[in-house]
């Protein structure tokens, strides 16, 4: 009779575990999927509240700087704002109360979108002062608050309804908990008091066998429909039974498993470590009690999978006590691990969350001790968190929350349960962080059944943001008084049309306009003068700005009187951030007075150039002049060199070839005074040896030095020393230190020319004399152009005072100086050349240079020459001497008798002038290399021009040489000479 009863009872308390089970496990996701829900809502609201926020941030930046670049994130801000709002909306749609107050926030907020966006179209067309009169219109903090009021409202609601749910889910975890382990127990004990039946009555009656057959298959078929899994040993460990579930599970069937090992069939892990366990069947066996494991065991099933269980069993004894088998049950717990490993994701995502937060927050007990703190209030305080929980929270980070007002303040959250938002208070005063300002939000919380009441508190450093809101207040008003009382300055705005929005204090001051004169008017008409307008310069000028981004407008403008004026400025084109244009900023300033004296330097500039111009045209002219005329003069004294002279005639010729080459040199110096003023001295460097430059300048200059019996002295310490120079150039700088010396000197005196090397380096040459001297006061300016010792008329010696000058300038280009010293009239001058020296590149410079210096020797044959001058006594000098030379010469006195003459006579050299009547030279030149059989003709043009200009137009012309007038007897020699060698 009791078996009966005990199956049924057995299989009635199976079935209401399995529902019991199957209502837990259903309650418990339905917990979890609603904190989730809570958990999006919250993040949901969150994120509009930072979307919210970062617009206003970065439109109030973009009013306060103007700078574009804020206007993106305000634009993307917004947008995301609305996305969000529309997010939320589709969490609450079983929560009537939060929809409520979701649409009443989306009014809100549109609101201040709208105000914000208003605000930057005012600023864009009229400016930051616009700006504040328009937000002086808006009422932005009482929407700002109520947005703030609705947000905290819809955080607190979803918080509420959080900690609602959490409890119920904790309270359905415990109950499930508690549920199936009363359960599972019961089981075991009615089905161990069922085995227990059964095998006691195998024992009283053998001959009730076939009816305890049919209640073990009642209770197998029990065992295979419940949902946790059964299996039985014997004593020996050995499987005896196994229901549906465990071969499920296992991967064994039931006939597989009868007599084989617990271990094999039911093989259990560690969880976390993989190392082999004890099941709780064998623990069983061996303590003959009742077993249970759970929280780490793992199943290996017969195909390898891996199965978290929680197990049980317990073992059957017989009437004597001995344990003769034992029923283990265990169930699949990897739903319920999911879950709480669900659940425990979802505490650290909100942790996380939580911790990324730059505000600080901080949970509190009643007693204002810390419970638990995010990771800006630890990089806050400097403290780690494990220090911090538990102490008060009027004692961290140097007491700097132990205030009056905090005290306050959770007072009223603690006693009164109300919700602090936006509290500002100011705490601290010591020298590591100072006086700090706190905007502090708080609410109180259930947290659990233990902890009844908790405060939250999140706390933001706002000091920066009230300095920066206080300074950019300051900037505002330095800006607007900085525009306001520009006066010197017209700076205003238009729109599109060109007719003025804004208008400053300079408007009147420069242009004449009253606010009210000027503003809504088109600034074309008002300010460009009627010819402007009528060429269409104003309309030009906005269009390049338009397109361009900004046009200059330096032009003669119009007052409102009608005068005119010269204005300078630019004009802007503004564009929004899609790049529409809203209009033009124009900035001018009346700069007449600098126009006109501009315009006078200018037409003097212009003058003086002209000026220098003629200068140079009439010295180059004077030049040719003077050298016409001295060329048959030179000649005439060469040639007279070449006769037999009684001694009278022969000092009259002397004085008269150094008269020549006086005037000569005064020719080149009056020519060089040009091309210093133009920077036009050219060098034709080389690397040469210093001893014939000294020599060729000695010659040079030994002609002056004779006539005045003056005796010169040569200390020459360079010997083998090269420097990179011009050697024409360098000669002319040393004569003109000799023939300087010589001439300043009384008859008789002595010139000492010292040359020597100075370290290597420097090549050192000083040329001293004890002539008359120089003035202290002099010595700073005896290098400049046209400067004069005080008493050279005096002594009849005066020169064009430019021989010094061009001493300085050909130095200095070659990198060397040149110095002047004297110790007063009547003591004599030094004057000092340094020159750096180089290396020898031993490649014939130097024997390039003593040419300078060498006798030239005369031809070894004769040649054919035709001298095409218009000058007459020129021509008939220049063709005696070429005679006396031993040539074969002939005479045209134009270029056309030139070309009429030139096939007969079959001429080997031309010397030809360059200016005459009819035709030039250069025509000529061009015409005789067009001529047949006159390929092998050496042309060479002899004029009056020497600058670097007249040579290259000769050589493009067909001349082979150019000789400057008047030819010296010794180039004529190189000539020849060079030719014969051809």
């Amino acid at each position: 009779m009791l078996e009966p009863i005990g199956v049924s009872a057995t299989i009635v308390f199976l079935i209401a575990n399995a529902l019991v089970s199957f209502f837990n496990t259903r309650e418990l996701r339905q917990d979890a999927a609603l904190i989730q829900q809570s958990f999006e809502i919250i993040r949901a609201i969150d994120s509009i509240d930072l979307e919210v926020n970062s617009a206003e941030a970065n439109q109030k930046n973009y009013l306060i700087t103007g700078n574009e670049a804020f206007l993106r994130p305000f634009n993307k801000s917004r947008d995301m704002v609305k996305v969000r709002l529309d997010k939320l909306e589709t969490f609450v749609l079983d929560e009537p109360d939060q929809e409520v107050l979701i649409e009443a926030l989306r009014r809100d907020i549109e609101a201040k979108l709208t105000e914000m966006k208003e605000e930057i179209e005012v600023r864009n067309n009229n400016g930051i002062d616009a700006v504040k009169s328009e937000m002086q219109l808006h009422k932005s903090l009482q929407i700002t608050g109520d947005i703030q009021s609705k947000i905290s409202r819809l955080l607190a609601n979803e918080q509420s309804r959080w900690r609602s749910r959490d409890l119920t889910a904790g309270r359905s975890f415990r109950n499930a908990i508690l549920s199936g382990l009363l359960s599972n127990a019961l089981a075991l004990v009615l089905v161990a008091g069922v085995l227990y039946l059964i095998l006691h009555n195998r024992r009283r009656a053998r001959a009730s066998a076939r009816a305890l057959s049919l209640q073990q298959e009642r209770l197998q078929v029990t065992l295979a429909t419940i949902g946790d899994g059964v299996l039985s040993t014997n004593a020996s460990g050995r499987i005896t039974y196994i229901n549906q579930v465990t071969e499920r599970l296992t991967g064994w069937t039931l006939a597989e498993a009868i007599g084989q090992p617990l271990e094999k069939v039911f093989p259990l892990i560690d969880e976390e470590t993989g190392d082999t366990v004890e099941s709780s069947g064998s623990q069983a066996i061996r303590d003959g009690s009742v077993v249970r494991e759970s929280g780490r065991n793992v199943l290996v099933a017969k195909d390898g999978c891996r199965i978290p269980i929680d197990d049980s069993a317990a073992s059957i004894r017989d009437s004597s006590g001995k344990i003769e088998s034992v029923v283990l049950i265990f169930r699949d717990t990897t739903n319920r691990r999911r879950e709480e490993l669900r659940l425990s994701e979802a505490a650290a995502f909100t942790r996380s969350v939580v911790d990324a937060l730059n505000e600080m927050v901080v949970v509190l007990d009643k007693q204002y001790r810390i419970v638990a703190v995010n990771q800006a209030f630890v990089r806050d305080t400097g403290a780690k968190e494990v220090d911090l929980v538990g102490k008060s929270i009027f004692s961290v980070n140097q007491e700097q929350f132990n205030t009056p007002e905090i005290h306050t303040l959770l007072e009223m959250v603690s006693e009164h349960g109300e919700s602090i938002h936006n509290c500002e208070t100011q705490v601290g005063n010591n020298d590591q962080n100072g006086e700090r300002i706190l905007r502090i939000n708080a609410n109180s919380f259930q947290v659990s059944a233990e902890r009844t009441e908790s405060i939250l508190l999140a706390v933001s450093d706002v000091t920066q943001q009230k300095l920066l809101v206080a300074e950019t207040r300051r900037m505002d008003r330095l800006i607007g008084l900085f525009v306001e009382q520009v006066h010197d300055y017209a700076i205003f705005t238009m729109d599109t049309k060109c007719r003025a929005t804004s208008w400053n204090q300079g408007v009147e001051h420069v242009l004449g306009f009253s606010e009210a004169e000027f503003l809504g008017q088109d600034v074309r008409t008002l300010i460009f003068t009627p010819e402007a307008i009528e060429n269409g310069i104003p309309d030009l000028e906005f269009q390049i700005a338009a397109e361009r981004g900004s046009a200059s407008d330096d032009r003669w403008m119009m007052r409102k009187n009608g005068t005119q004026f010269w204005a300078s400025g630019i004009t802007s084109g503004m564009r929004d951030e899609q790049g529409r244009l809203l209009g033009f900023s124009k900035v001018m300033r009346d700069l007449t007075q600098r126009k006109v004296a501009e315009d006078e330097l200018s037409g003097l500039a212009a003058r003086l150039s002209d000026a220098d111009r003629r200068k140079n045209e009439f010295l180059a002219t004077l030049a040719h002049e003077l050298r016409n005329p001295l060329a048959p003069i030179k000649n005439a004294v060469q040639l007279m060199e070449m006769s037999h002279l009684d001694n009278d005639l022969k000092q009259l010729r002397e004085t008269m070839a150094r008269q020549v080459e006086q005037l000569v040199r005064l020719v080149d110096d009056l020519l060089d005074v040009s091309r210093i003023s133009r920077g036009k001295i050219t060098l034709r460097k080389e690397v040469v040896q210093v001893k014939p430059i000294i020599e060729a300048a000695i010659e040079s200059a030994n002609s002056l030095i004779r006539e005045k019996s003056h005796q010169l002295s040569v200390r020459y310490e360079a010997e083998g020393k090269y420097v990179d120079a011009d050697p024409a150039r360098l000669t002319q700088v040393l004569s003109n230190l000799l023939n300087n010396a010589a001439k300043y000197s009384d008859n008789g005196s002595m010139i000492e020319l010292n040359i020597c090397g100075i370290d290597d380096n420097l090549l050192q040459i000083e040329v001293k004399d004890n002539g008359i001297g120089i003035a202290s006061e002099k010595l700073h300016d005896i290098f400049q152009m046209f400067s004069q010792v005080d008493d050279t008329l005096a002594r009849g010696a005066a020169g064009l005072g430019i021989g010094l000058t061009l001493v300085r300038t050909l130095v200095e280009l070659h990198g060397g100086t040149v110095t002047a010293a004297s110790e007063g009239i009547g003591h004599g001058s030094t004057f000092t050349v340094q020159l750096p020296m180089v290396e020898n590149q031993a490649f014939g410079a130097a024997e390039a240079v003593s040419s300078l210096s060498e006798n030239i020797q005369t031809t070894t044959r004769s040649f054919r020459v035709l001298i095409v001058e218009d000058m007459q006594a020129l021509a008939m000098v220049l063709s005696r001497l070429l005679t006396a030379l031993g040539h074969d010469v002939s005479i045209a006195d134009c270029g056309q008798r030139a070309l009429d003459i030139v096939a007969d006579l079959a001429p080997e050299v031309i010397l030809s002038d360059i200016s005459m009547p009819g035709m030039t030279g250069y025509e000529l030149a061009r015409r005789i290399r067009m001529l047949p059989n006159l390929d092998e003709c050496f042309l060479v043009a002899m004029t009056g021009y020497g600058q670097a200009t007249d040579r290259e137009k000769a050589f493009e012309a067909g001349f082979d040489e150019h000789l400057v007038k008047p030819v010296d007897i010794r180039d004529l020699k190189k000539l020849f000479a060079s030719l014969t060698v051809k």
